[in-house]
């Protein structure tokens, strides 16, 4: 696909407004989703896992585990937050180009994903048996 097609895919306009509004649902829903199992994660380390703490080393990877995970609940927290405004923003016509929407929201979810993934093997890590 040529350069100019793909910039053409990423301006919004008014025949595309409703796929865009789609789109944001759509990541907006997985991202509640993804909060929810991250939590889950989160409480199932913290009441069934070891203790994290800064003793030896088994407990300090369970405590980088839980902040990292935290990480990974803010940074899906503000994808779920920031998704309302850029739909007021498509839907006013004050947005017409995509490519800052999609950026924004590809950043925050990439860093939310790689800290939701870091803390789970660290996690892993910090329960076996030593």
């Amino acid at each position: 696909m040529p350069e100019s097609e793909y910039k053409n895919i990423l301006q919004i306009t008014t025949e595309n407004e409703a796929y865009v509004i789609e789109w944001l649902n759509d990541r907006q829903d997985f991202h509640k989703w993804f909060t929810t199992l991250i939590i889950a994660s989160f409480v199932l380390l913290t009441i069934f896992g070891n203790k994290p703490g800064f003793g030896s080393i088994g407990p300090v990877f369970l405590t980088a585990a839980l902040i990292s995970m935290l990480l990974a609940m803010l940074c899906n927290l503000v994808c779920v937050w920031s998704i309302p405004g850029w739909k007021l923003k498509v839907r006013t016509g004050i947005t017409t180009d995509g490519r800052e929407l999609k950026r924004e929201l590809g950043i925050t979810a990439w860093i939310g994903v790689l800290s939701f993934v870091i803390g789970l093997t660290l996690g892993f890590i910090g329960n076996l048996p030593g």
